[in-house]
């Protein structure tokens, strides 16, 4: 079944998903909670091209090639948006070999920009999310989520992940306990929020706390205490 229309949403909502999945189980070629999204080697569709993607899947051109092969995609209650949530989501991407094990209490793969690939090319690619532990591993060689040309190892541990990936720029927000790394191309910034911290780091090698009753600007270089108080600064 390809999906190439104008606008696609498959808005995956608490045990009810609209390409139209009815409490775990799902209607695109659905038998039980095992479905049939099998995509085909080489290239390999859930191309998701342009505007905001979610498992919303809405662009100009949004190809799910789905032909041969076995997918399981087991979407069992919570919110989904990508936000495979919620015991066990598997994307066996059987042509490229590629496992997507999506197990956790809230997991968001924001997946937005003119270009984004989950190009699944004739590749391995294993990304298992799991609540204790993330491993994304992206490499260019071997990756159909191409964020950029560079290796990329991140290995994200926490109950609620937040994803968002962008053409230019990547950003993998954690957020467990409210933590948010934002990683871009040309520098990283990295938010806090935990208890009463919130700090960022600026692109003039300085860091802020926006917190009140807080520090309001440090050099960078500096270690924090819990409470926001600086051990080392410079």
């Amino acid at each position: 079944m390809n999906l190439t229309s104008s606008r696609i949403a498959i808005n995956l909502t608490s045990s009810r998903i609209a390409i139209n999945l009815t409490s775990s189980r799902i209607a695109i070629n659905l038998t039980s909670s095992r479905i049939a999204i099998n995509l085909t080697s080489s290239k390999i569709a859930i191309n998701l091209t342009s505007s905001k993607i979610a498992i919303n899947l809405t662009s100009s051109k949004i190809a799910i090639n789905l032909t041969s092969s076995k997918i399981a995609i087991n979407l069992t209650s919570s919110k989904i948006a990508i936000n495979l949530t919620s015991s066990k989501i598997a994307i066996d991407l059987t042509s490229s070999k590629i496992a997507i094990n999506l197990t956790s209490s809230r997991i968001a793969i924001n997946l937005t920009s003119s270009r984004i690939a989950i190009n699944l090319t004739s590749s391995r690619i294993a990304i298992n999310l799991t609540s204790s532990r993330i491993a994304i591993n992206l490499t260019s060689s071997r990756i159909a989520i191409n964020l950029t040309s560079s290796r990329i190892a991140i290995n994200l541990t926490s109950s609620r992940i937040a994803i968002n990936l962008t053409s230019s720029r990547i950003a993998i927000n954690l957020t467990s306990s409210r933590i948010a790394i934002n990683l871009t191309s040309s520098r990283i910034a990295i938010n806090l929020t935990s208890k009463n911290i919130n700090y960022e780091y600026l692109e003039f090698g300085q860091m802020k706390n926006t917190c009140i009753g807080q520090i309001n600007l440090v050099r960078v270089g500096f270690v924090l205490r819990g409470d926001g108080t600086v051990i080392r600064g410079h």
